[in-house]
């Protein structure tokens, strides 16, 4: 009779069911690292389109019969055709001088995409240049 007590508590110090915890842990920790890598590549994303549409409507803008009215509505046309209007609120362009020579610079701070509820509330700056084309006389 003395046996059985001392079954109850082999049986309460062995390592069954820790699989499932095991696993369950394990599965949580993958799923975070995988979200947060998503979260990075998205960002990522978000930032390498906003500069190629700074870049591109710079150039646009730079032409000889543009200016930088011309590229802050191209920059906007492209961060809304490539991406969404929530990221083309803040764009700006304007003329400026870079080593002696007139640019056209355009501006676009935009928010940080988040994936999920969670924001963070930081802004993406980038920025693009392109030098203004001049008629020959």
């Amino acid at each position: 009779m003395s046996r059985r007590p001392e079954r109850r508590v082999a049986a309460l110090s062995g390592d069954e069911g820790s699989a499932v915890a095991e696993y369950t842990m394990t599965m949580a920790l993958i799923v975070g690292v995988f979200l947060v890598v998503c979260q990075f590549a998205y960002a990522t994303h978000v930032r390498s389109t906003l500069t190629m549409a700074a870049a591109e409507s710079a150039r646009y803008g730079a032409r000889v019969d543009a200016g930088p009215g011309v590229a802050q509505e191209r920059a906007r046309d492209l961060v809304s055709d490539s991406l969404s209007p929530r990221y083309a609120g803040s764009i700006s362009a304007h003329r400026s001088s870079a080593e002696g020579l007139d640019v056209i610079r355009v501006d676009i701070d935009a928010p940080v995409p988040v994936l999920g509820p969670f924001g963070v509330g930081l802004t993406l700056h980038t920025s693009g240049r392109a030098i203004v084309e001049e008629r020959s006389a």
